[in-house]
C-alpha cells in the first residue's frame, strides 16, 4: 500500500498494489495526489497510457462550496488526463429527492 503523496498517510486515499504486480512503480508510472479527494494514477499499459482518476466525493451534508469546489477539481482532472480515461471512487452523488423514492421503484417491482 502506498500513501498518496509517497511520503507521508496523511491524506485519505491509498493506492493498493499487489506484491506481484508492484512492478510498474519502478517502470516510470506515477500517481498524484491532487487534494485529499482526487487521486490520478497514470500507468502504460503495453502501448497504451491510461489515467485512473479517483474521487471521493463529498457527502451531501457538506457545504454546497465545498461540492462546488470538489466537481470542479473533478472536471479539471478529467480535462487535464492523458489517453484513456477511467473514473473510479465514490462520488456521492443524489439523484432526484428522498420523498421520491416510490418513483424510482416502480419499474422494479413488476
Amino acid at each position: 500500500m502506498f500513501p498518496l503523496d509517497q511520503t507521508s498517510w496523511q491524506g485519505t486515499m491509498r493506492v493498493c498494489i499487489n506484491d506481484e504486480q508492484k512492478d510498474w512503480v519502478d517502470t516510470g508510472q506515477d500517481w498524484t495526489s491532487r487534494d485529499e479527494r482526487i487521486m490520478v494514477v497514470h500507468l502504460n499499459i503495453g502501448s497504451e497510457l491510461l489515467s485512473l482518476v479517483i474521487a471521493y466525493g463529498p457527502n451531501k451534508d457538506e457545504k454546497t462550496e465545498t461540492k462546488v469546489e470538489f466537481y470542479k477539481a473533478l472536471q479539471r482532472e478529467l480535462d487535464n488526463a492523458k489517453g484513456k480515461i477511467i473514473l473510479l471512487g465514490d462520488l456521492n452523488g443524489r439523484v432526484g429527492k428522498w420523498s421520491d423514492r416510490a418513483a424510482w421503484r416502480k419499474p422494479f417491482e413488476q
